[in-house]
């Protein structure tokens, strides 16, 4: 099956059609190993319990669920959906699929958007998307329903582009992803910085109203969450001085965004390198991504070098709250780093005239985040495991 071109005015090239690759199974099944690997420990009887993540037997209806006592709607509505589903399958059930699906459907999705035809160079952007120190953090947080999120993502970067195509059903198809992005109001803002940028840049069919129609439908499914908010009139004022807390920090002496970058200076230049084809591949949708990926960035640093500012948004500005935990915003870089960096590896292996050298490079990239970070497997050095209730 094959993404229709980008076509319209304001791309320098129209975008190539590109084979998704889901006739393999190796992307899935590489997809599901590494998730295996991270959650292993976990599946044995039990619940995993660790900072916000919280999984009941069975959970129960109450109007905060809803959105409708007297605290903040910051759970909503994961919380009525873990209690809807825990009235039918117990408590434990649930998290363990949730966690293994949302580590496939991430690793796989991210594959699946690299245009290529070699399985090789989609397990690497699967391995890059899913074994990187964002997942790590996030799962070590329990923010697993920001992990739902950041699954979402790469699927919806397709429909993106499908929609700039003029798909018909895409744009339904990409609300209808995003409804499951938004069941937390920073998985909806998640979703919201990734695709707007993409819809928005000009090449795309009829940009402005297709934004349009896609901000609408936005504003529709995040209502669970905004809506509540804007009804209880009371909700506590956030603490500004919490985005100090947020911030990233460094834990080496060459300062936050330096440590960053010696860290990830491979991926960096192997993304350099796939940038030509992938621009070449997505036409103004790759540009789009950049420009989100870099906005992103630039929201999570603001934490750090300008607290003061995103303080008095967060205390003063409706909504500004999110952006308290800015650090999440990094998200779209990673979509980004996982489709262009395993493209520059396979540009770059393709100066090789042994084939049995360009497999080995592109088996490197595989492999390499596991390598780099070993510690992610088997329950995060067995900081995840399954513990039962008392």
């Amino acid at each position: 099956m094959s993404v229709p071109a980008d076509r319209g005015a304001g791309n320098d090239r129209a975008a190539q059609p590109v084979r998704r690759g889901r006739g393999s199974w190796w992307l899935p099944g590489w997809a599901a190993l590494m998730a295996l690997a991270v959650l292993a420990p976990t599946l044995r009887p039990g619940y995993v319990l660790g900072y916000d993540m919280v999984f009941a037997p069975h959970q129960p209806l109450v109007p905060d669920t809803f959105g409708l006592g007297s605290a903040a709607p910051r759970a909503v509505p994961v919380d009525a959906i873990l209690a809807l589903m825990t009235t039918l399958v117990p408590g434990q059930v649930v998290q363990k699929v949730v966690l293994l699906a949302l580590l496939v459907a991430a690793g796989w999705g991210a594959g699946v958007l690299v245009p290529t035809a070699s399985t090789l160079v989609r397990c690497a952007a699967a391995s890059a998307y899913v074994w990187n120190a964002f997942v790590a953090e996030r799962l070590l947080l329990g923010h697993w329903s920001l992990l739902v999120a950041y699954a979402c993502l790469p699927w919806a970067v397709g429909l993106a582009r499908e929609v700039r195509a003029g798909r018909p059903g895409a744009l339904a198809g990409l609300v209808a992803l995003c409804a499951l992005a938004a069941i937390t109001p920073g998985g909806g803002l998640l979703a919201l910085l990734t695709v707007a940028p993409i819809l928005a840049w000009p090449g795309g069919r009829s940009a402005v109203r297709t934004l349009a129609w896609f901000a609408a439908g936005w504003v529709v499914v995040d209502a669970p969450w905004w809506l509540p908010a804007v009804l209880q009139g009371t909700s506590p004022t956030p603490d500004a001085g919490a985005v100090a807390g947020f911030a990233a920090r460094a834990d080496q002496p060459l300062g936050t965004l330096l440590t960053a970058a010696v860290l990830t200076v491979a991926a960096v230049v192997a993304a350099a390198a796939g940038w030509a084809p992938l621009r070449e591949r997505w036409g103004g949708a790759g540009s789009g991504l950049l420009a989100a990926a870099v906005l992103g960035v630039g929201l999570a640093a603001a934490g750090t070098y300008a607290p003061a500012a995103v303080g008095w948004v967060v205390a003063h500005v409706p909504g500004g709250g999110l952006l308290r935990d800015g650090q999440r915003l990094v998200a779209p870089w990673a979509v980004l780093l996982a489709v262009a960096a395993p493209l520059g590896v396979e540009r770059l292996a393709r100066r090789a005239s042994d084939r049995a050298v360009r497999r080995a490079v592109l088996g490197v990239a595989v492999a390499l985040p596991l390598l780099v970070m070993p510690d992610l497997a088997w329950g995060a050095a067995g900081r995840l495991v399954a513990v039962t209730y008392p």
